[in-house]
This record gives structure tokens, sequence and C-alpha cells, in this order.
């Protein structure tokens, strides 16, 4: 399933963060920057994406305190297919540090 967007995209910005995207990804210590991240984190992916799970299952290998969950059956526009499942899954996420906001 496709959303219809009331906007067409923009070109000129999609490449542009196409070429950020390209730059950051590039940078001779990121790997490392990432495992040392410090905060809570929770990537989800989508069963049936058209992109591969492998570098977010890597990101989240890298990160400590940090889960990965695949949503089964969601397809790329995860929000859209499996809106409930993705709820559930923030809920329990954010749930878990309820006590911390207080």
């Amino acid at each position: 399933m496709k959303p219809d967007f009331e906007y067409e995209a923009n070109k000129i910005v999609h490449r542009s963060l196409i070429n950020s995207w390209r730059s950051f990804t590039k940078k001779t210590l990121l790997l490392k920057e990432i495992s040392e991240v410090e905060i809570p984190s929770l990537f989800i992916f989508a069963e049936n994406d058209i992109r591969p799970s492998w570098s977010i299952k890597q990101i989240s290998n890298l990160i400590s305190d940090s889960s990965y969950i695949e949503i089964e059956g969601a397809g790329h526009y995860i929000w859209l297919s499996e809106k409930d499942k993705l709820g559930e899954v923030l809920r329990s996420f954010i749930n878990r540090f309820s006590g911390l906001l207080k």
C-alpha cells in the first residue's frame, strides 16, 4: 500500500537529501560514534520492506541498550499497513521509561 500524497515529491530536495546521506555515511568514525550512543534505542523494521534489514540490525547491534523489532506482514509504509502493531511496539518501548518521566 502506497500513500496518496497531497504534494508531488520535490526532486531538488530529494537529491539534496540523498547527497547529504551519502556524505554522512562515509564518515570514517561513523560506526564508532554509533557504538558510543548511550541512549536506549528502538529499531523497527517491516518484514516486507523493499529495503534489506541488515543495516538496521547492524546499527542496533552497535548500541548497547538497543532493541531490534521486525513487524511481521508490514510493508514499507509500516504506519499504514500495520499501524496497530506499530503502536503496540512504540507504546511498549515508551512505557519502559514512564517512571523516569515523572
